[in-house]
């Protein structure tokens, strides 16, 4: 199966974990020999002496595997600087090795941390001068979840080069630029109405229709993530908000990247999410999912429709098992649901995958597709 992510920070909390089970051991190891010393005062020598054996064979085992837990530490901490390197390398790539971008993005700061490592602005400029996207603003998100969102958005966009991602960031800056164009649109056409009124009468008018406008763009308690994709605008206002298609992240979520970690670590656990889709990076993919679906029309598909027919019929438990638990909400769920465990899944399962392959099919016998694998 193509690309699964493996992410430097997945590693870097498996080699933590993995340093408090060798300290969790040592600890276990020392308590026993401390008991043992403290028993000699109380026990005969009989005693104390027969229970040394049962000590001593204890303390060996748990050397032993104090030792294994130390040299695991030793290979994981080789995978993990490997793993780095080949994340740095890769957003090199896809910046083309450049880390000055174009001033197109609506985040104007400088683009380099203190330690010449990319931010957010960085990363939102080469997003914005390789391409990828129209604009981008990830706000106040944790760099780690910016990174992981640009990665996973040239990959796809390299299978998937239609797709049409205008902005991504957080949802809190998207929300905050939509807002600020929409003041501007109404605000033009309240003057051109009310010409002789000033614009502090005006305001309070724009305000209330922005507000209107802005509903649909909360953000409730579990909302981690958002798609936006507005295909052909119909109503006023909607072409100014299809300048924003794309996707976005809840800074709620987004800004701790551990505690988004663990949220999803939980929803998989749970059979609410597929497996293999427990990092922020997943989401990422689940929500490229929605865009492609779109993309390709994969939710009118009549095999694909076939598919979710089956998966509906599933009780609760065997969704969770058979793809998730979340994947039952609607077909375009069920879309995002198995894209996203097709890129992280290393064991991706049957049905993740025949509908991941639906849809890249779907794509790849497209007209424009076609005319465009012609020219090559």
């Amino acid at each position: 199966m193509a690309g699964v992510n493996v992410s430097s920070e997945i590693i870097r909390m498996q080699l933590s974990e993995l340093m408090r089970a060798a300290e969790n051991v040592s600890a276990a190891r020392q308590s026993v020999l401390q008991q043992y010393q403290l028993l000699g005062t109380q026990w005969s020598d009989m005693k104390y002496k027969s229970l040394g054996d049962v000590v001593n064979e204890s303390v060996s085992s748990l050397r032993k595997l104090e030792l294994i837990f130390l040299q695991g530490q030793k290979k994981l901490a080789g995978l993990l600087t490997a793993v780095t390197e080949y994340e740095n390398q890769n957003l090199r790539y896809y910046s083309g090795g450049s880390s000055n971008g174009s001033s197109n993005t609506t985040n104007s700061s400088s683009g380099t941390g203190n330690s010449g490592t990319l931010d957010n602005a960085g990363i939102a400029n080469m997003a914005v001068s390789n391409g990828l996207v129209k604009n981008a603003d990830f706000g106040g998100l944790d760099m780690r979840t910016a990174r992981d969102m640009y990665l996973s958005i040239a990959e796809t966009k390299e299978k998937f080069p239609d797709l049409d991602l205008r902005f991504v960031g957080s949802a809190q800056s998207r929300n905050q630029h939509i807002a600020d164009q929409l003041s501007d649109m109404y605000m033009q056409a309240y003057r051109a109405h009310y010409p002789f009124a000033s614009d502090s009468d005006l305001m309070p008018l724009v305000n209330q229709q922005v507000a209107e406008d802005m509903n649909e763009f909360e953000l409730g308690d579990r909302t981690i993530a958002q798609s936006l994709f507005i295909n052909e605008p119909e109503n006023y206002g909607e072409e100014l908000i299809s300048e924003f298609n794309g996707i976005t992240i809840n800074e709620n979520y987004g800004a701790d990247y551990g505690y988004f970690s663990d949220v999803r670590r939980a929803d998989v656990l749970s059979h609410w999410k597929p497996e293999g889709c427990d990092t922020p990076r997943a989401t990422v993919d689940h929500e490229l999912g929605h865009q492609i679906a779109r993309l390709t029309d994969a939710h009118n598909d009549p095999h694909i429709q076939e598919l979710y027919e089956d998966f509906m019929r599933l009780n609760e438990t065997d969704r969770g098992n058979a793809l998730s638990g979340y994947a039952g909400e609607s077909i375009h769920e069920f879309l995002a649901e198995s894209w996203s465990e097709y890129r992280n899944n290393p064991n991706c399962r049957p049905l993740a995958m025949e509908v991941s392959n639906c849809m890249i099919d779907l794509y790849n016998s497209s007209p424009m597709q076609l005319v465009r694998t012609r020219r090559l």
